[in-house]
């Protein structure tokens, strides 16, 4: 693991950075030390984790958690510059300070989750590639990880959250962290930063489905028909955007109109 940036000079404790927190997807295999170089370049802490295919993204990917000093847009242009193919959110993510859920100190406890609590176990701890984290560092960021996955899924609980005028609440929730719709909403917004464009069709159903399916495997829920309908629902209203919502409110409205008539 490394230790130092190489081309990033010694600065003062006090020069202020930012938090990037990036996925990568595309050609793992041939271009992983490329990508680590860059880390290595930009960042002036950093861990950079491989993870197989799973749930949520079907591919081997990178997910890169660390700080930089450099500000947004040099950040942007200097990984176009290295990486011109390497773009869309099937191949490649990237948070910062402009996302509604920017990346901060947390996300270095999320990268070392690995697949399972064992750090024993070598299948279950995570594959670092590169970091300037010793191991007894990243080892307690995994226990964190676990440790507070454990304390989450104590209880059976769901909350549905819909807007004022169509909330649903399915089971009450004793929790103070993120419930499981907006779970899933973060998690699609993790890989997919754009859903603007976003109309309720065959495509979209299939990617908020295959990420619900995720999380009710990651937290062993099982729903029925009329409860899985309405956190798709609430899920879409959390991610659409204008025409998008207009749809969803349409939807309802036909609904209530054939009621009481």
């Amino acid at each position: 693991m490394s230790s130092q940036p190489n081309n990033i000079p010694q600065l003062a404790e006090c020069t202020p950075t930012l938090f990037y927190h990036i996925r990568i997807s595309k050609d793992i295999a041939n271009q992983t030390n490329n990508y680590l170089k860059f880390v290595n370049d930009n960042f002036l802490r950093w861990i950079v984790v491989r993870e197989n295919d799973d749930d949520a993204e079907h591919r081997v990917h990178l997910h890169v958690h660390g700080e930089s000093v450099h500000k947004r847009s040099t950040f942007r242009r200097k990984w176009d510059s290295v990486f011109p193919d390497v773009k869309g959110n099937r191949d490649f993510a990237i948070k910062d300070e402009k996302n509604a859920q920017p990346p901060d100190e947390k996300g270095y406890v999320y990268v070392c989750k690995g697949t399972g609590p064992d750090w024993d176990c070598p299948e279950q701890k995570p594959e670092v590639l590169s970091s300037t984290f010793s191991e007894s560092q990243i080892q307690e960021n995994h226990r964190i990880y676990w440790s507070e996955w454990k304390k989450s899924v104590k209880g059976d609980v769901i909350t549905v959250d819909i807007s004022e005028s169509l909330k649903t609440i399915v089971k009450e929730t004793k929790q103070k962290t993120k419930n499981w719709t907006q779970k899933v909403i973060y998690e699609i917004q993790e890989e997919y930063e754009d859903t603007s464009t976003w109309r309720l069709n065959d495509h979209t159903i299939n990617i908020i489905t295959r990420f619900m399916l995720s999380r009710m495997a990651k937290d062993g829920k099982a729903l029925d028909g009329t409860i899985f309908r309405r956190l798709f629902y609430a899920i879409w209203n959390g991610i659409a955007r204008a025409a998008a919502r207009d749809e969803l409110i349409a939807h309802y409205s036909n609904l209530i109109l054939n009621d009481i008539r």
